[in-house]
């Protein structure tokens, strides 16, 4: 029994010690987007919402405006660019924005949602949704 109790404590302790580093937010931006959109099936007022990895180990990032909006975010692939501007890119058609693509600051790499997910998530019959691009400021 102690020995269980002392094993317990000491994973215990280790999760708590690791904790902060895997929660902590890295390189926060601040994007100020003058309407509303869809992330991950949630509907955001336009507002200013703060960016930023979730996790060190894995491409989630998180957005949130500070009161009651936030959404955790994970894109289904990857693109490597050369000296890219972080930004955050949305696929809109006919008053319906959907948070498409992330390139966060300090990094080569931009984030987005497939084609196939793009499509079954925003709802258009015909044409071309157009791409709105929003700047992502230091914190």
């Amino acid at each position: 029994m102690k020995r269980i109790l002392t094993s317990l404590l000491t994973v215990m302790g280790i999760a708590t010690a690791l904790a902060p580093s895997l929660t902590a937010q890295t390189q926060q931006t601040v994007a100020d987007i003058p309407f509303s959109f869809n992330v991950g099936g949630l509907v955001m007022p336009a507002g200013k919402y703060v960016v930023g990895r979730t996790t060190l180990q894995a491409d989630v990032f998180q957005l949130g405006d500070g009161r009651k909006h936030s959404a955790l975010v994970q894109f289904g692939s990857k693109e490597s660019r050369k000296s890219v501007e972080p930004s955050l890119t949305f696929a809109c058609y006919d008053k319906e924005c959907i948070l498409a693509k992330l390139t966060p600051a300090g990094s080569e790499t931009s984030y987005s949602l497939t084609r196939d997910t793009l499509q079954r998530r925003l709802h258009y019959r015909a044409g071309v949704a157009s791409m709105i691009s929003v700047k992502l400021a230091p914190r």
